[in-house]
């Protein structure tokens, strides 16, 4: 007897994401043509009415759905049958033009199909259901291009593919918007957790090793101890061969070597840790050819610190030594918590070199963030030159979490808040329900937002600004290096750091700032530690807080 096909050869690796079916939430807009456009409100309904699309000889009729939030995946479109319509006016098929978009600008405009198809004319028959489209957005245009026909529209649904991930850790203060910009930025990392850690779900759906490190603080803050982290770290390093910079960008090697450390201190994982070591051991023997006599960064390959600092090359160079700083002392801790010593002649040598160097004084913010970081400088120094004058300028919404941080370490909490609440803040006022690639505090003048056609008289933000690679309509508006603020929240609003890998110690301090109060939970390997901080009459703030037995707080 014919033995059965083993269909087994056929399986490949699972995929861990689940799809949602999401119905619009509302009509933006709509035109019918010269056609008819009949009952378009049954496409926010579930049921098993239809909208009647019907073009007549010149113009079809088109519309634009709002899903409520950005989403990554793409749209089912259902075709009823067309026995019902006038035998002279049927079709088997219909031609469609969708776009997608992050705002309705984009869907309006021409979208930029640059790292995924954003827009696209389709040919969908009658009686079927099919998908169509990868990529972020919020809002979908569909325009009917033929002329004298009609399509029964049944439904119209986004398909949404993420990871069904747990929010176990939370942040609630007596600021609404702060606690918004935190939950914005939790779903922002969370929509770039697909099949690896995405940069954008738009545009740079890639993995980029430099800019995954603020992701991995907020996925730690957020939902603990997930794969997607070491599983894309690991991904970037088999990618990337010897005496190889990280996606060609020589402070992205430097990059993964401090996010390797973050990783490791949030979750302890030793096995995770040792398997670097090796690859970490042959940069650490070429990092010392790119350092001269005279303490100075030769690094080769394209050279970036910030999208902001592009073309000021004495910047660069400064943001580099403190990088090189940064990433060879985490390496030193890497090799420690490993016992081995087979680097540390090598990583004494190049530190001593680096640190004889002169430090030349800038006002750059990212430069002073870096040296702050490295331990080079002094942060209340760092903070009282530059980082604290003008303090949303020169901002960028990667390296704003930078400067968070380095302003921490001087203890300027309030002033931490004020750029969170004006910067990110000024996304979330322009309809942002995820946090974008760039942003400039100036956008904010006489602006339309995002969710809507903007007003004559008003600025485009999305059509008409961006910086560098991101211009216009190709600028990413779900970028997960945006969201430093919810892992910068958890850490020191609520004051919950670990002392030691994986949180077996932990430090409980908090820093309220101008807030009434401050509660919320951290994921940690041996459970959640839960706070709850109150300012009392006197302002003294009472602290509240649960923690798994195992842990230590110090």
């Amino acid at each position: 007897m014919k033995q059965a096909y083993n269909w087994s050869k056929l399986v490949g690796e699972p995929d861990s994401r689940f799809r949602y079916y999401i119905k619009p939430q509302r009509i933006v807009w709509f035109d019918q043509g010269d056609g008819k456009l009949e009952n378009i409100d049954r496409l926010l309904l579930n049921d098993n009415t239809y909208c009647l699309m019907k073009s007549g000889n010149a113009k079809g009729p088109a519309f634009v759905l709002d899903f409520g939030a950005e989403l990554n995946g793409g749209v089912c479109i259902e075709l009823a049958d067309c026995y019902h319509i006038e035998t002279a006016e049927r079709v088997r098929q219909v031609c469609f033009r969708l776009r997608f978009g992050e705002s309705v600008s984009e869907v309006m405009g021409q979208p930029d199909n640059d790292h995924a198809s954003h827009d696209m004319v389709l040919t969908i028959p009658f009686l079927s259901k099919q998908e169509f489209g990868l990529t972020g957005f919020r809002f979908l245009r569909i325009d009917m291009l033929e002329q004298n026909t009609c399509a029964p529209i049944r439904s119209i649904k986004a398909v949404a593919l993420e990871r069904p991930l747990e929010y176990k850790g939370c942040f609630e203060s007596s600021d609404a918007l702060l606690n918004q910009i935190w939950q914005i930025g939790a779903r922002t990392v969370h929509l770039c957790c697909q099949d690896y850690l995405l940069d954008g779900i738009k545009r740079d759906r890639m993995e980029w090793a430099g800019d995954i490190d603020p992701q991995a603080c907020v996925i730690a803050n957020v939902f603990g101890d997930i794969d997607i982290v070491p599983k894309t770290l690991e991904l970037l390093r088999n990618r990337t061969g010897h005496h190889l910079w990280m996606n060609n960008l020589c402070s992205y090697s430097l990059w993964w070597i401090i996010t390797v450390w973050r990783w490791y201190w949030y979750t302890g994982d030793k096995h995770f840790l040792y398997r670097q070591v090796e690859y970490i051991e042959n940069l650490i023997e070429w990092l010392p050819e790119h350092v001269d006599s005279n303490g100075r960064e030769k690094l080769t390959g394209e050279r970036l610190i910030d999208w902001s600092t592009v073309g000021d090359e004495p910047v660069i160079s400064q943001g580099h030594e403190a990088m090189l700083v940064w990433a060879i002392e985490s390496a030193k801790s890497i090799f420690d918590e490993v016992e081995n010593p087979r680097m540390n002649d090598t990583i004494v040598k190049v530190l001593a070199r680096l640190k004889s160097a002169s430090i030349e004084s800038t006002v750059n913010k990212q430069v002073n963030a870096l040296r702050v970081l490295a331990g080079i400088t002094s942060a209340t120094e760092a903070n009282m030159a530059s980082l604290s004058l003008c303090p949303n300028e020169g901002l960028s919404p990667w390296f704003g979490f930078y400067i968070l941080e380095a302003r921490a370490k001087a203890c300027d909490y309030q002033g931490c808040l004020d750029v969170i609440l004006k910067y990110w803040g000024g996304m979330v006022k322009l309809g942002a329900t995820t946090f974008w690639e760039h942003f400039d505090e100036a956008w904010l003048h006489n602006a339309g937002r995002i969710d809507e056609i903007t007003p004559a008289g008003k600025h485009d933000v999305h059509a008409e600004y961006g910086y560098n690679c991101f211009k216009g309509l190709r600028h990413s508006l779900c970028h997960g290096w945006a969201c430093g603020p919810t892992a910068w929240l958890s850490q020191n609003i609520l004051g919950i750091q670990p002392a030691a890998p994986g949180f077996k110690k932990v430090t409980i301090s908090p820093n309220l700032g101008n807030l009434a109060f401050a509660k919320g939970a951290v994921p940690t390997p041996f459970g959640l530690i839960t706070v709850s901080h109150k300012r009392q009459a006197d302002g003294k703030v009472a602290t509240e807080y649960d923690v798994p037995k195992d842990i230590q707080v110090i």
